[in-house]
Protein backbone atom coordinates (compact mmCIF):
# COMPACT_ATOMS: atom_id res chain seq x y z
CA UNK A 1 0.00 0.00 0.00
CA UNK A 2 2.64 2.76 0.28
CA UNK A 3 3.73 2.30 -3.27
CA UNK A 4 0.51 1.74 -4.75
CA UNK A 5 -3.04 2.87 -2.86
CA UNK A 6 -4.77 0.12 -4.31
CA UNK A 7 -2.53 -2.74 -3.33
CA UNK A 8 -2.24 -4.18 -7.09
CA UNK A 9 0.15 -6.11 -8.01
CA UNK A 10 2.56 -6.16 -9.74
CA UNK A 11 3.92 -2.85 -8.43
CA UNK A 12 7.31 -2.35 -9.51
CA UNK A 13 10.01 0.64 -7.48
CA UNK A 14 12.40 1.34 -9.20
CA UNK A 15 16.02 2.44 -7.55
CA UNK A 16 14.78 5.73 -7.82
CA UNK A 17 11.86 5.89 -6.33
CA UNK A 18 9.75 6.05 -9.34
CA UNK A 19 6.53 3.48 -8.99
CA UNK A 20 5.81 1.52 -12.00
CA UNK A 21 2.56 0.00 -12.32
CA UNK A 22 0.50 -3.13 -14.58
CA UNK A 23 2.18 -5.84 -16.09
CA UNK A 24 2.41 -4.17 -19.76
CA UNK A 25 4.05 -0.96 -18.12
CA UNK A 26 6.60 -3.37 -16.69
CA UNK A 27 7.43 -5.40 -19.15
CA UNK A 28 8.20 -2.44 -21.83
CA UNK A 29 10.40 -0.94 -18.88
CA UNK A 30 12.01 -4.03 -18.39
CA UNK A 31 12.42 -4.86 -22.55
CA UNK A 32 13.66 -1.32 -22.78
CA UNK A 33 16.21 -1.63 -19.55
CA UNK A 34 17.80 -5.38 -20.95
CA UNK A 35 18.85 -3.99 -24.52
CA UNK A 36 18.89 -7.62 -25.57
CA UNK A 37 16.38 -9.89 -26.34
CA UNK A 38 12.55 -8.79 -25.87
CA UNK A 39 9.77 -9.97 -23.16
CA UNK A 40 7.21 -9.07 -26.11
CA UNK A 41 8.37 -9.89 -29.28
CA UNK A 42 7.86 -7.87 -32.01
CA UNK A 43 4.94 -8.16 -33.63
CA UNK A 44 1.20 -6.80 -34.78
CA UNK A 45 0.01 -8.19 -31.69
CA UNK A 46 2.61 -6.90 -29.32
CA UNK A 47 2.49 -3.72 -31.41
CA UNK A 48 -1.34 -3.59 -30.75
CA UNK A 49 -0.93 -4.19 -27.23
CA UNK A 50 1.85 -1.33 -26.94
CA UNK A 51 -1.30 1.19 -27.99
CA UNK A 52 -3.19 0.39 -25.41
CA UNK A 53 -0.98 2.38 -23.14
CA UNK A 54 -3.48 5.20 -22.60
CA UNK A 55 -6.36 2.92 -22.11
CA UNK A 56 -4.41 1.11 -19.45
CA UNK A 57 -4.05 4.90 -17.98
CA UNK A 58 -7.50 5.91 -17.69
CA UNK A 59 -8.55 1.68 -16.85
CA UNK A 60 -6.36 2.10 -13.58
CA UNK A 61 -7.21 5.48 -13.05
CA UNK A 62 -11.02 4.11 -12.69
CA UNK A 63 -10.02 1.35 -10.67
CA UNK A 64 -8.89 3.82 -7.81
CA UNK A 65 -12.01 6.04 -8.22
CA UNK A 66 -13.79 3.09 -7.87
CA UNK A 67 -11.81 1.85 -4.79
CA UNK A 68 -12.03 5.68 -3.65
CA UNK A 69 -15.72 5.68 -3.78
CA UNK A 70 -15.90 1.99 -2.13
CA UNK A 71 -13.08 2.91 0.97
CA UNK A 72 -15.02 6.20 1.66
CA UNK A 73 -18.64 5.26 2.38
CA UNK A 74 -16.88 2.38 5.24
CA UNK A 75 -16.80 3.00 8.62
CA UNK A 76 -12.90 2.29 8.86
CA UNK A 77 -11.74 3.48 5.10
CA UNK A 78 -7.88 2.64 4.04
CA UNK A 79 -6.16 6.10 5.11
CA UNK A 80 -3.87 5.86 2.68
CA UNK A 81 -6.32 5.30 -0.21
CA UNK A 82 -8.64 8.49 1.34
CA UNK A 83 -5.25 10.24 1.54
CA UNK A 84 -4.14 9.60 -2.33
CA UNK A 85 -6.83 12.31 -3.09
CA UNK A 86 -5.98 14.93 -0.49
CA UNK A 87 -5.04 18.16 -1.94
CA UNK A 88 -1.47 18.80 -0.97
CA UNK A 89 -0.81 21.65 2.11
CA UNK A 90 0.98 24.66 0.71
CA UNK A 91 4.71 24.95 1.97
Amino acid sequence: MAYNPLGQLPTLVLDDETVLYDSLVIIEYLDQMAGGAKLIPSSAVADALKSFGSTLCANGLLDLLVQWRIESGKEAPQIALINAFKPEEPV
